[in-house]
This record gives structure tokens, C-alpha cells and sequence, in this order.
């Protein structure tokens, strides 16, 4: 059936991601104070970051109204442009409600598959770490520090997925709601001992 053609649950505009390892030019053989506290102070640290973006993959609106008799998924009609300007959505209203409509019992309605772009993802994570040497050869103690979500952006879930809209008993329509994100920021120092 055509309306089962459509971008996949996998399938992004773009992806990219960068990740940079800068180590700084002092310490010992390194060029630059090789030498006394300058060298023990500024010697040996790492600097690292990851950087991903990514576009929102793409959802398929469902909705399982009574006495539909159409036998699989009931996806309703479209009558509009699902898909909210970027600057209008939220995690209270992803996409538009009003672009579905109930069609007739006993047929699918119109709508096709992955017309509902989700949520995006950007993220930053850094890593800051510095070497210790130890007095055993091949002995070195690690300290670090990484962020995971430095920015702290929202990595959001997927709203409700049901374009026919469900009323609340507060009278809202919630089915476009976003109820579900990734972690937040999360810091984190550790102490390895490599030998």
C-alpha cells in the first residue's frame, strides 16, 4: 500500500559528529617548561570534547478509534501540515493537532508513514585530564574530569504518537506531548592508576 512508503524510523537529514584530543605543548619533552613547577603545574593535561548533531528521526501517527473495521494500524486523514515551525514546538505541543481528522469507519484514512520529524539531538561532552607521573617506570596516575551534556540542552523523547486527539479530563488535548528526556547534565571526577 503506498501510504506504507515513507521516511524510516532510522532515517536522519544529517548526522555529524567531531570529537578533538588536544594535548598541552608542556611538560617534560614537550617544548615548553620541561622543566620545574611550571613544568609539574602545566605538564600533561588533555583536553577532549565530542560534539554530536543530529536531526529527529521520523514517527507514523496512529489512532485506534472504535468500530474502525479496517484491520491494521488506523492512521485518520490529513488535512494539514503535521509538522509545527521549529519555533512553535515544545514538549506541550510537538506537532499540530489539527492537521488529523476521523475518517469514515472501515478505512485507513490518508495518512502516510513517518510524516512527523521528532525531536533533534545536540549534545557536548569534555573531558579535562591531566598525567601524574609516578616514581616506578611505566607507572602514571590519571586525573579526570568530564562533563557528559555540558550545555545541559534537552534531549527530548517522542510525543504521544496518536494524531487524533485524546481530550484530558482538564478539557487540554494531550496526545503531542512530550513526557519523556534524556539525562541531563552529568559531571564527573575520577582518579586511574595506570600500570
Amino acid at each position: 500500500m503506498w501510504r506504507n512508503r515513507g521516511p524510516s524510523a532510522l532515517g536522519r537529514s544529517y548526522a555529524y559528529n567531531l570529537s578533538v584530543l588536544y594535548e598541552l605543548p608542556a611538560g617534560p619533552g614537550r617544548g615548553h617548561f620541561e622543566s620545574g613547577p611550571a613544568s609539574w603545574v602545566l605538564g600533561g593535561w588533555q583536553l577532549g570534547t565530542i560534539l554530536s548533531l543530529q536531526s529527529g528521526p521520523w514517527a507514523t501517527t496512529a489512532s485506534n478509534p472504535n468500530l474502525a473495521r479496517a484491520g491494521g494500524a488506523y492512521r485518520g486523514n490529513l488535512v494539514g501540515n503535521p509538522n509545527l515551525p521549529e519555533s512553535e514546538r515544545d514538549s506541550k505541543a510537538w506537532y499540530n493537532l489539527a492537521a488529523f481528522e476521523q475518517g469514515p469507519d472501515g478505512q485507513h484514512g490518508n495518512v502516510g508513514r513517518g510524516i512527523l520529524e521528532l525531536a533533534g539531538f545536540k549534545n557536548v561532552d569534555l573531558l579535562l585530564s591531566k598525567y601524574f607521573a609516578m616514581p616506578w617506570e611505566g607507572h602514571r596516575l590519571q586525573f579526570r574530569f568530564e562533563a557528559f551534556n555540558l550545555t545541559n540542552t534537552p534531549h527530548l523523547g517522542k510525543p504521544g504518537l496518536n494524531g487524533l486527539s485524546v481530550i484530558n479530563t482538564n478539557g487540554t488535548a494531550q496526545q503531542n506531548w512530550i513526557n519523556l528526556a534524556d539525562q541531563p547534565r552529568i559531571i564527573q571526577f575520577a582518579l586511574k592508576y595506570n600500570f
